[in-house]
């Protein structure tokens, strides 16, 4: 269970009590600039990864990287705005939720494990997928220089 709440306080917009989370302003900047940075340099990294730079192709193959970031960015952005004016009547809807259909000690321990095991099956996945590609483009690519290894770990972000 630490692993999840350290994850909802790190990135998410409220924490596990339901109480409206202060860093997510703070990560929420931060995941912003990077769309950013990541938009900015789409073409140029995509570029240097493929040695083959047309306007035409290195534009093509970062629309996907663009369409990602863009949807990040603008999906946050409505997060940030929706969340904080309707906590409160969140917090109220799963009060009542709870009150109607209060969850058994067994549901409780379902919900905690099944969380903990789609969480660390999430990160078993990612986390050495991503590492791996990281090693690989630090190591192996000739063109390799800190703009790529920055693009491909905002992308992580």
């Amino acid at each position: 269970m630490w692993l999840i709440r350290a994850f909802w306080r790190l990135c998410g917009v409220f924490t596990m009590d339901l109480s409206y989370n202060k860093f997510q302003n703070a990560y929420s900047a931060l995941l912003i600039a990077t769309c950013i940075y990541n938009f900015v340099n789409a073409s140029q990294v995509i570029c240097k990864l493929v040695h083959w730079c047309s306007t035409f192709s290195s534009t093509l193959t970062a629309v996907y990287d663009r369409v990602l970031t863009s949807a990040v960015f603008f999906s946050r952005i409505a997060v940030v705005y929706e969340c904080k004016p309707n906590m409160s009547r969140y917090q109220a809807t799963i009060r009542a939720f709870e009150a109607y259909s209060p969850p058994s000690a067994t549901e409780l321990r379902r919900h905690r494990a099944f969380s903990l095991a789609v969480v660390t099956t999430c990160l078993a996945v990612i986390l050495p997928t991503n590492t791996i590609c990281m090693y690989y483009l630090c190591r192996y690519e000739p063109n390799s220089d800190a703009s790529l290894f920055a693009y491909q770990l905002f992308m992580y972000v």
